[in-house]
């Protein structure tokens, strides 16, 4: 699926030198958040969020910020899609750790520490 967060790259550029805290979630125009941002199917749009995050990252580390900030949240239901069982598809608590645990060694290896 096509994210189109490419798009927006002239206020994303504007932002990123201003943002202390990320919230990280993957989601897109079409929804708040995707089932389960590690389904090769969302690849593009979970790729245009970490781009997005690097930027900004890129941006504290050049201010000498002493951490960053980053806070992975996938929240239930009405945020997470269902089934048509009722039931969701993938547990958000599971799917958050994944987004911390990827996030954190992402920047670790990018920066070669890890203040996330």
């Amino acid at each position: 699926m096509q994210n189109n967060l490419d798009d927006e790259q002239d206020i994303i550029d504007l932002m990123a030198d201003k943002v202390r805290f990320i919230h990280g979630r993957v989601g897109g125009p079409t929804m708040s958040q995707v089932p389960d941002p590690q389904n090769p199917i969302w690849e593009d749009w979970n790729a245009a969020s970490e781009r997005i995050w690097d930027m900004i990252w890129e941006k504290q580390v050049e201010r000498g910020d002493p951490a960053t900030y980053f806070e992975a949240e996938y929240g239930p239901p009405p945020y997470c899609i269902i089934g048509l069982d009722g039931e969701v598809l993938k547990d958000p608590w599971e799917v958050t750790d994944w987004q911390i645990q990827r996030e954190s060694q992402r920047f670790e290896d990018r920066f070669g520490s890890n203040k996330l």
